[in-house]
């Protein structure tokens, strides 16, 4: 027996919308159709909303194909779900602050927010129609609310309040070159947001000639997210385009405001779910020990948010070859990838147990697909590197962990710190210190070409604040992968960060060569590594025997003080440091 037929015909229409194809066939994959994470979470919102039925996401993967998921359905019983949460009535002014807004409100207070500074830039080529463009910015700030949006304190406590757009316009400026206005951006973005006052969202157009001009939006965290910044990108694109043309845009209707959502997460209902997950969630991440990778300066105590940027590719052929690989394994490239960098990080570690993080949009409901807000989540991936089993075979307990994880993706992050860090360490962020994310690039708004009749080219914009110790960013291509590297500079030189980037090209050269093989034996080192090491294997090297190792030691002392000696548990000491205990415990012992 199965679905009734109207219910599978609603599942089966739900398919054909989500992917887009023609028509569904029982046998049919999800993925194999061009799912993907986002459409995951769609499809979950949507059997809430029409279904009312509670499917999780780990469901979808271990059900990938319309027969499977349908034959689950049948057997489910009927459940109200969070879909119907989400009213559509009473759009407030004035609403709470989410979880993670109050986080970003009390850093902001706390040591500022540059580092929650979203810059975007593209350089324009040909006629702009300045006037079209300006109108399409506005029609972005009156469209979304949470732009608008500023934090006031009240009885309640701290509150989302919304502002008319009035005032507002573009800053207009010039510069000569295009490294002039690199120069000129960066001191723009520096430029901190009122959170208590301000317009979240600026918009500065730099005219280099008549047809060449760069635009510069900045935009803090607390009003949009990456998901976010591309539905900005999207949309300004329609707009121009339309406004240029004179005629009336045709955008897709904003079904939820942000200020709706807001509201939902500080009822009752939404309070108690959470903390119920995270009574479960503190179980497992119990005994997780914090990442100590081996860095160059020594850890600062108060945490570093200063940073800069690696940019690389995964090439075509390795792409797509890893994209073969995790097809074959019924796991989603994402999961492999990161089953990759767990490896690199327990060999530049020497740690087998620890966390990454990972971003999820948080977007459960498909009301929620047009709007502009803060709504990206972090997720706490556990998956313990086993040196002695085969990749294979931990493939699949980093894709068990990532659908563990994403059964807590409603649940703020915040109020398991909250809940969870109870000791927190400030010289590192809590849960977890070193992150990794994907988007496809053909929904991430990283790339656009056109702009009505304008070429646009997108500018490189340098990163300067990290917000972990590492992150991994890859943008799923449909021939290469592009990628990037992004670190705290007070832990990490950039020669490191490039040692660490070639490791990890080998590292997935090496999983694709020999994916059987344990985890230890898969090779991290570059041919010119590889060559360094065969070259002290079985050769006599002289040295100054008149000297002491403690003449070596006094050395490094002179030429490198500042230079980490020992890490040990958390802690470091440079050799000047080192030299000074030395000499402290030698006199007291003396005495």
């Amino acid at each position: 027996m199965h679905l009734k037929s109207t219910d599978q015909e609603t599942h089966r229409n739900l398919w054909v919308e989500l992917l887009p194809v023609e028509e569904v066939a029982n046998t049919d994959n999800f993925f194999a159709l061009g799912g993907d994470s986002m459409k995951v979470l769609n499809l979950i919102g949507a059997v809430k909303s029409q279904l009312h039925k509670e499917l999780e996401f780990k469901d979808v993967f271990a059900h990938p194909t319309f027969g499977e998921l349908d034959e689950l359905l049948r057997t489910m019983e009927l459940n109200g779900g969070q879909e119907e949460q989400l009213s559509d009535d009473n759009q407030p002014n004035s609403y709470p602050l989410t979880s993670g807004q109050k986080s970003l409100w009390f850093i902001d207070q706390f040591e500022g927010s540059l580092h929650y500074h979203i810059p975007w830039s593209i350089q324009l080529s040909g006629g702009l129609d300045k006037m079209a463009l300006f109108r399409s910015l506005l029609r972005l700030l009156e469209r979304h609310e949470s732009l608008r949006t500023v934090v006031r304190e009240s009885e309640e406590g701290f509150r989302g309040v919304v502002l008319a757009p009035e005032d507002w316009a573009p800053v207009e400026l010039e510069a000569e070159s295009i490294g002039a206005v690199n120069v000129l951006m960066q001191e723009l973005v520096k430029t901190p947001f009122d959170l208590t006052q301000d317009i979240l969202f600026r918009a500065y157009l730099i005219k280099l000639s008549e047809d060449n001009h760069v635009l510069l939006l900045n935009v803090h965290h607390i009003a949009i997210d990456g998901y976010s910044l591309r539905l900005l990108v999207n949309e300004l694109t329609s707009l121009y385009e339309a406004y240029s043309c004179e005629q009336s845009p045709e955008l897709p209707e904003i079904k939820l405001n942000f200020s709706q959502y807001a509201a939902m997460e500080q009822e009752a209902d939404f309070q108690q779910r959470a903390h119920d997950k995270i009574k479960s969630l503190e179980q497992k991440l119990n005994g997780c020990p914090p990442l100590e990778l081996t860095v160059d300066h020594k850890r600062p105590p108060v945490q570093s948010t200063k940073g800069s940027t690696r940019e690389f590719n995964i090439e075509a052929p390795v792409w797509e070859a890893l994209k073969e690989l995790a097809a074959d394994q019924d796991v989603t490239p994402y999961m492999l990838l990161l089953a990759a960098f767990n490896i690199l990080l327990q060999r530049y570690s020497g740690q087998d147990d620890f966390a990454v993080g990972t971003p999820s949009m948080n977007r459960g409901s498909r009301k929620l697909n047009q709007t502009v807000g803060y709504f990206v989540n972090n997720l706490i991936v556990r998956a313990p590197v086993s040196p002695d089993i085969p990749f294979f075979s931990y493939l699949k307990e980093v894709k068990y962990a990532v659908l563990e994880a994403f059964g807590y993706q409603d649940v703020p992050f915040q109020m398991i710190v909250d809940e969870v860090a109870k000791d927190r360490d400030m010289s590192r962020s809590a849960l977890f210190q070193v992150a990794f994310a994907m988007q496809n690039t053909a929904t991430s708004g990283r790339f656009i070409e056109k702009m009505g009749d304008l070429e646009v080219t997108k500018l490189a914009f340098p990163v300067a604040t990290s917000q972990f110790d590492l992150t991994l960013w890859v943008w799923e291509g449909a021939e290469e992968a592009p990628a990037s590297m992004v670190y705290c500079t007070d832990l990490f030189k950039e020669e490191s960060i490039d040692r660490m980037i070639a490791s990890f090209q080998c590292l997935l050269r090496s999983i694709l060569a020999q994916p059987e093989a344990p985890t230890q034996a898969l090779n991290i080192l570059t041919p010119q590594e590889q060559s360094l090491l065969d070259s002290f294997q079985g050769k006599e090297v002289t040295y100054p025997k008149e000297k002491t190792v403690l003449d070596f030691f006094n050395q490094q002392v002179a030429y490198h003080p500042t230079e980490i000696a020992v890490v040990f548990e958390g802690q470091q000491l440079t050799y000047e440091d080192l030299n000074k205990r030395a000499n402290q415990l030698a006199h007291h012992l003396i005495a």
